[in-house]
């Protein structure tokens, strides 16, 4: 039997430490793990999850096309691991340009689209 993790957020490991506090203040929760690609990975391996869905997340309007691209290469990354991987592009509600940014998130290769309004 494969396991499929369906709901996976991962940060750029400059960032990812201060994502993770902010995450548990906003939501009052502790996250697990650091993350990162590579925490992603090793705890993965440890639970013997094949395969994952990453989803990405746009604070603001400016942020998206960073959060694409980094979604675009944390698949990569975990694809070259052994990993079954999608990713989902993030936009953000107050975005200009939402067809453009859709139209970018095709382009990466990313496989849907998450707009998260309660951040």
């Amino acid at each position: 039997m494969k396991l499929i993790d369906i709901h996976t957020h991962t940060y750029p490991d400059a960032i990812a430490e201060r994502a993770k506090i902010a995450l548990e203040k906003f939501y009052v929760f502790e996250c697990e793990g650091k993350g990162t690609v590579g925490d992603l990975a090793q705890s993965s391996k440890k639970a013997e999850v094949s395969g994952m869905l990453l989803l990405s997340v746009a604070t603001n309007p400016r942020q998206t096309k960073n959060v694409n691209l980094w979604a675009a290469s944390a698949k990569a990354d975990l694809v070259a691991r052994g990993f079954e991987a999608a990713a989902f592009g993030g936009i953000h509600q107050d975005s200009p340009d939402m067809a453009a940014d859709v139209e970018e998130i095709k382009a990466l290769g990313l496989s849907g689209v998450k707009i998260h309004p309660d951040i």
